[in-house]
């Protein structure tokens, strides 16, 4: 389950979206905070994978809340909750990166269950990517310390040949071998300088 921070000094407000967000089967509540001072140092201290803020607080309100929060690297979904009459507010919370608003007027439980399924969507959406990330990296990883190998093995079979010096600021695989370079000298052929290498094994 993801935990969702709720910001927001009206005390009805809050019960009312913990009810909803801890009957959603993806989400419980992972606190409340009372303006975005609060929120910045519960963030700072608590998993936190998504937040829904009101707009207007006393201390901090959610425009500069947002704009702080992401400025901390959090990249979770933010949504903003605004009233009738906050539209600058609300333009104010997408351009800092709320991903939607939504009329605290119209925040019954139907309209709530739409937007936290959204929310669910958005972090499982960001998770898939940072797993398809990794595995690409992890993938080339393996291949360059295949390719690694495959050279310093050549190498190591022919003490007569010369190696490409790039070659060797690679990250050599662990545990291939236990050799030492204990020597380098340049040599000369047609394809100009290299670096000769030796090893002690």
């Amino acid at each position: 389950m993801y935990p969702i921070l709720i910001v927001d000094d009206e005390t009805l407000a809050k019960v009312t979206l913990q009810n909803i967000i801890q009957s959603h089967p993806q989400f419980n509540l992972a606190g409340s905070a009372s303006n975005g001072a609060e929120a910045l140092e519960f963030c700072a201290e608590h998993s936190v994978a998504a937040v829904i803020t009101d707009l207007q607080m006393p201390v901090m309100g959610g425009v500069e809340f947002i704009k702080r929060l992401r400025e901390t690297g959090f990249n979770g979904p933010i949504l903003a909750l605004s009233n009738y009459s906050d539209f600058e507010l609300v333009r104010g919370a997408m351009k800092e990166g709320a991903f939607d608003y939504l009329l605290k007027a119209d925040m019954k439980d139907n309209i709530m269950y739409e937007y936290l399924d959204r929310i669910y969507e958005l972090i499982a959406d960001d998770e898939e990517k940072r797993r398809t990330t990794y595995e690409k990296e992890q993938k080339d990883d393996k291949r360059n310390a295949d390719l690694t190998e495959i050279a310093f093995r050549q190498y190591l079979q022919n003490a007569g040949s010369v190696i490409d010096e790039d070659l060797l600021l690679q990250s050599l695989p662990k545990g291939i071998f236990n050799c030492i370079l204990v020597r380098a000298t340049m040599k000369s052929d047609h394809l100009g300088p290299l670096v000769s290498y030796e090893f002690m094994c």
